[in-house]
């Protein structure tokens, strides 16, 4: 679904609407700070938002993204946060570039699932390693299997408790997975 296009692929006129007034705002704010902003995640996987209910994840990416280049795109943030149900990831460019030895499945996830609406692609430019890939889904399976381990002790002989706890661990792992 990755584009060095601007569009809004799918998404719902209305959305699209409160999307293009974010990224005026934005660059009438950032101006040549600004790399870009793109929309990723469930919005951009399904092609659904219900105004009001559903979260639209958004990446804005500055060159700087120090407090001093923070504060003026403060009050456009919280607008889209009240408009559309915003849920804003600021960064530096720097950040996005060496970031994603830390959260691979995070980036790979944006690089995979998003639309560019303003700027230069630089998330599909990222270069994630699969070994690290690979050492983040390892800790993944260590972290949900101490968990699960520990909710059995709390819960052993309760299985309506572990069947939702195993739901519940579960879940998360598999989201991650979906990544790829």
């Amino acid at each position: 679904m990755s584009s060095a296009e601007v569009g809004y692929g799918d998404l719902p006129a209305r959305l699209q609407s409160h999307l293009e007034q974010f990224c005026a705002d934005v660059a009438a704010e950032a101006g040549e700070n600004l790399i870009l902003v793109a929309v990723y995640g469930s919005v951009t996987k399904s092609g659904k938002w219900v105004a009001g209910e559903t979260s639209v994840s958004v990446l804005v990416v500055l060159q700087d993204a120090s407090i001093q280049f923070l504060k003026p795109i403060g009050g456009v943030i919280r607008r889209a946060i009240k408009s559309f149900n915003a849920a804003p990831f600021v960064l530096s460019l720097h950040d996005l570039q060496t970031s994603t030895d830390i959260f691979p499945i995070k980036f790979l996830d944006m690089q995979t699932h998003h639309l560019l609406l303003s700027g230069r692609d630089a998330l599909s430019e990222l270069d994630i390693s699969t070994q690290h890939l690979r050492l983040r889904c390892e800790q993944e399976l260590c972290n949900l299997l101490l968990r699960l381990r520990q909710v059995y002790v709390r819960n052993a002989g309760d299985d309506a408790a572990l069947d939702q706890a195993a739901a519940h661990a579960v879940e998360p792992f598999f989201m991650a997975l979906a990544a790829r």
